[in-house]
């Protein structure tokens, strides 16, 4: 099972033009939190952030959540 840091670092691959910002005001979050998500300081999504970010990124919300 991929780390959320791992999965998170997937997604801007298939995307690089979302900067950390633009996630950040895609999922509700703040910058910070998604620095968090990709130095791997957050382990885990709550539920809001990842069905936004599911959205956003085109992908499972199950998957970005936990893997």
């Amino acid at each position: 099972m991929k780390s959320l840091k791992a999965r998170i670092e997937e997604c801007m691959r298939r995307h690089p033009h979302l900067s950390q910002a633009d996630i950040a005001r895609a999922t509700g979050v703040t910058t910070p939190s998604v620095s968090g998500w990709l130095n791997g300081e957050t382990k885990s999504l709550k539920p809001e952030p990842a069905r936004k970010g599911a959205i956003l990124f085109g992908c499972d919300q199950n998957w970005l959540s936990t893997g």
